[in-house]
């Protein structure tokens, strides 16, 4: 059985909330999203999630290759948990099957249909690589995070990526100025409607 814990109240910058909003208890809640985490033994994966199978040396990804479909990410879209997500053959020529398959109905915020994977340790002072295979049916944009969650949120990696329709490898590295065992790597993929196929994620010590 899945065990989702609402993880944090993330405030966006810039704020990406929808026109009307959202409201509770009579609390505007426009510049918020909640970010939903599952929560396991390595963090936030799922306990259907085979954490053995799905671990690779020295790649802090877990089931970095979608082994599992999505058993060992959070995805979502319009906050219906695998909404649009689905294994393929589809995969880049370096790659064995599956890839994941994301395919977001409707345009709307980035963070409309989301990837997330379980949390991973990363260290003040080190560097880090991170790399993804993706293709898109029509070139579309996306946001890629490198982000903390709880209680204190906190920013690796935030960048915004343009996925074209061929396969290629997406790779950024980044200095770590702070510690922590909730990292964890995130594509928000909902700016626009369409299919996106995403393979082979790898976070690294540089």
């Amino acid at each position: 059985m899945f065990r989702w814990f609402v993880a944090a109240l993330v405030p966006l910058e810039p704020p990406m909330a929808s026109d009307d909003g959202l409201t509770a208890k009579g609390i505007s809640m426009r510049w918020f999203s909640v970010v939903v985490l599952a929560w396991g033994a390595l963090g936030c994966a799922p306990q259907e999630c085979d954490e053995q199978q799905g671990t690779e040396a020295g790649n802090l990804v877990l089931d970095p290759h979608f082994d599992q479909g999505a058993l060992c990410w959070y995805a979502s879209q319009a906050g219906e948990e695998n909404r649009g997500f689905s294994t393929s053959d589809d995969v880049p020529a370096t790659g064995d099957a599956p890839s994941l398959m994301a395919t977001n109905d409707a345009a709307g915020d980035a963070l409309r249909t989301q990837l997330i994977s379980a949390y991973m340790p990363l260290e003040d002072g080190k560097s880090y690589d991170v790399s993804f295979y993706a293709r898109a049916e029509a070139e579309r944009p996306v946001h890629v995070y490198v982000q903390q969650c709880c209680e204190t949120t906190h920013k690796w990696l935030d960048h915004d990526e343009t996925i074209g329709i061929s396969w290629s490898r997406y790779s950024y590295t980044f200095d770590s100025d702070w510690t922590s065992d909730q990292a964890y790597f995130e594509i928000q993929m909902g700016q626009v409607a369409g299919t996106l196929w995403v393979d082979d994620v790898e976070v690294a010590e540089h």
